[in-house]
């Protein structure tokens, strides 16, 4: 009997129904990673970059935050035990305005709980809080990494998540890369990233006002301008409808495929970003 061959998966079909474990894992309204990687493929060809780089935009923001819970467990001993909220917290501040940081996260950690327990986590913060970052954006960086060699991924969409901390201004982290060291991919996720959330939060307005402010300091300047020409365009993509289809047709030719083989790694990697929610988890979807 001859055997019956499995067609492949589009990669990006895989990766985007997974993509909503993450934005649960942040408590991201479903389909921000999807939104942001239509937003990310047309602000990037509005630019001018090549297909292969916007190939890289394309995986690179359906990973960005594969490694959402790469450092669950330390959040949660900062913060009180609610991690989701500080996490969803810190994902929109603009860490070149340490001040503003700091007062959002002390007026927020451990809200809700008695005195006590509220000073104890606000002193972790302080006295804790800029060694976590470092250690955070490692463990995001390591994650998204390992996911992608995983899936099989390409080595400049690899090399991209490991800058998935890293700002303009090299005030970012954990190596402090900065200006035309910053890979191109990364330096348009930075924008469709931080402009999506503020265009699904409070409107286009807001999300144009936040790039032209963030313009050499998290963003690279030159991708803000283009942002800022091509605005009106950019949200007509963002808010096609079904999204969807607006997610897959937003992916660059070739498409990337994954073998039947292929699948199971994909089924691994995910199984491992979701143990890592928990220490007492570890291992034990696999």
């Amino acid at each position: 009997m001859n055997a019956v061959s499995t067609p492949d998966a589009r990669l990006a079909e895989v990766l985007g129904a997974l993509s909503l474990a993450c934005d649960v894992a942040f408590a991201f309204p479903l389909e921000k990673a999807m939104r942001t990687c239509v937003l990310g493929v047309e602000l990037g060809r509005r630019h001018g970059l090549a297909e292969p780089v916007l190939h890289d935009v394309y995986y690179t923001t359906l990973l960005t935050y594969a490694g959402c819970t790469a450092f669950s467990h330390e959040i949660s001993l900062l913060s009180a035990g609610d991690d989701i909220a500080i996490s969803n917290l810190l994902i929109f501040l603009d860490i070149g305005e340490p001040v503003d940081v700091l007062t959002r996260l002390l007026a927020n950690v451990g809200a809700g709980r008695g005195l006590a327990q509220r000073s104890r986590s606000i002193a972790r913060v302080i006295v804790e809080g800029p060694k976590s970052g470092e250690r955070h954006a490692h463990a995001l960086c390591d994650v998204a990494t390992h996911v992608a060699s995983l899936v099989g991924l390409s080595d400049g969409v690899r090399a991209t998540l490991e800058q998935i901390c890293e700002r303009w201004d090299g005030k970012g982290a954990p190596r402090g890369i900065a200006g035309e060291a910053l890979l191109m991919p990364m330096r348009v996720v930075n924008v469709a990233h931080v402009a999506e959330i503020a265009h699904h939060r409070a409107g286009r307005e807001t999300a144009r006002e936040i790039v032209k402010k963030r313009a050499g300091g998290q963003f690279d300047p030159a991708i803000a301008r283009t942002f800022a020409r091509e605005g009106d365009a950019l949200f007509v993509a963002l808010d096609r409808e079904p999204l969807w289809d607006a997610f897959l047709d937003a992916e660059p030719q070739p498409h990337a495929t994954a073998s039947s083989a292929r699948l199971d790694d994909v089924a691994l990697a995910f199984a491992r970003v979701a143990d890592l929610k928990s220490v007492w988890m570890l291992g034990h979807s696999t």
